[in-house]
């Protein structure tokens, strides 16, 4: 079964080529007018540009700051991890150790049954 077309296979008719058109347009229209203009708006162009290399600066600053956070972090994890691992790894030596001579009790227990 052959699905609806609601542009009716006209590419050009889609929303997405219309979006991407006026965009284009409007992206040519700013660039007639700054060029044609370019003097009177210099002030206004030279501050914002000011602004986005301060707010650049910032982002960078704080972006730094986050990731510096996130490997403390990190590192703290592991850290609490490996001494877990540890702690978990004395506990298992320890039963090993109880069962063995839990072990050996009995067998001295048998024996000493046997003889």
């Amino acid at each position: 079964m052959a699905q609806f077309d609601p542009y009716g296979g006209h590419p050009h008719a889609h929303p997405s080529f219309l979006r991407t058109l006026l965009a284009g347009a409007l992206g040519a229209a700013v660039v007639l007018l700054i060029i044609r203009h370019r003097e009177k708006l210099k002030p206004f162009l030279v501050a914002a540009l000011k602004e986005l290399h301060s707010f650049k600066e910032w982002l960078l600053a704080n972006v730094e700051g986050a990731r510096q956070d996130l490997e403390d972090w990190s590192a703290e994890a592991k850290h609490a991890y490996e001494q877990d691992l540890a702690r978990d790894l004395d506990i298992l030596e320890r039963e090993k150790a109880l069962l063995q001579k839990l072990s050996e009790m009995l067998k001295h227990k048998e024996d000493a049954a046997r003889a």
